[in-house]
């Protein structure tokens, strides 16, 4: 089990590997919410649990997924 801290610092590391063109799609909102306080930024995260849903950037073509 992972805390929300480790669970940023993986997902940095898997992005640094990643283009521009990647969502960080993630299973609810505290995740989404974690990833997102403790990212260094580049892609911010999205789900579809809580408001999460209403911001999902549709216009954007992404190309890659990180679940």
């Amino acid at each position: 089990m992972l805390g929300w801290k480790g669970l940023a610092e993986k997902t940095d590391r898997v992005l640094g590997e990643m283009p521009s063109s990647t969502l960080v799609f993630c299973d609810n909102y505290v995740q989404a919410g974690a990833n997102n306080y403790f990212t260094r930024g580049r892609e911010k995260a999205q789900g579809f649990d809580g408001d999460y849903g209403a911001w999902l950037d549709r216009v954007t073509p992404y190309r890659h997924l990180v679940l």
